[in-house]
């Protein structure tokens, strides 16, 4: 199911859980972060933004970056145990120097 998609590592722990789809295969761990690419049937605007919500009320209100223009979405911020995440409408990395 699309649920087992979701990694469980370090990286993950920091955000909340994806409540839409992720690809069977799009999921790239590393030593330094984990990749997680969204199904061909993207989420919307609406539910990249909510999820967004989410990632901040978690915690990642740091050095926030958010842009929403014809190039599309992306979100970026990082949290106090220095990982950063980066958000838009294809994909979330989430990493740690």
């Amino acid at each position: 199911s699309e649920s087992n998609k979701w990694p469980d590592n370090h990286f993950t722990k920091q955000v909340p859980k994806l409540d839409f789809a992720i690809n069977s295969d799009g999921v790239d761990v590393s030593e330094t972060s984990t990749m997680i690419r969204f199904s061909d049937s993207k989420p919307t605007k609406e539910q990249i933004k909510a999820y967004w919500g989410k990632i901040k009320a978690a915690g990642f209100t740091n050095n926030v970056m958010e842009a929403d223009d014809n190039f599309g979405i992306s979100f970026t911020a990082e949290n106090a145990a220095g990982y950063s995440v980066q958000l838009t409408d294809r994909s979330i990395t989430i990493k740690k120097e």
